[in-house]
């Protein structure tokens, strides 16, 4: 191997490690300080990560990868894959797959003052007392036709 790609590699594994270690970093903080290890390996952390690791700037940068630490159960992976295919069988099938609706005029425009007002009452702005009123302003504004075209498109589709 020439030293141009021994240096390419060298690089791409460092940048690896690099990232590795920052994840860790921001997830765990610094070993002996915010963690350390219980007798299996998995980290464990201190009074002073609970008050200082706080992933703050999570919303810009994504999670961190899950990382499944538990060497007390070294079959986790194999043993999810397994029940999540077990369980794929009792899926039942979305009866709008393949469908593309444009939905009745009157609904669009009802729906997003609907959601606001009804975001109102969850946030208490609105009393509880309200939302009856709502529903009944949401099936005369459109809710109603919309209810019918959609059940009209499943069963001209042959679905239920």
């Amino acid at each position: 191997m020439s030293d141009g790609k021994l240096v390419r590699v060298g690089g791409y594994v460092s940048g690896a490690v690099l990232i590795l270690f920052g994840i860790i970093v921001i997830a765990l903080g610094i070993w002996g300080v915010h963690f350390t290890r219980d007798s299996n390996g998995a980290p464990v952390g201190t009074q002073l990560a609970q008050k200082e690791i706080a992933f703050q700037y999570g919303f810009l940068v994504g999670r961190v990868p899950a990382i499944v630490s538990k060497p007390e159960a070294p079959n986790y992976v194999k043993d999810m894959l397994t029940y999540s295919n077990n369980m794929v069988k009792y899926l039942e099938k979305d009866p709008w797959e393949g469908l593309q609706l444009e939905m009745p005029a009157n609904y669009s425009k009802i729906l997003v003052p609907t959601e606001d007002k009804i975001t109102d009452v969850i946030r208490g702005r609105r009393p509880l007392s309200d939302l009856d009123g709502i529903v009944n302003e949401w099936r005369n504004g459109g809710g109603n036709e919309a209810r019918d075209f959609m059940s009209k498109a499943l069963s001209d589709n042959g679905r239920k």
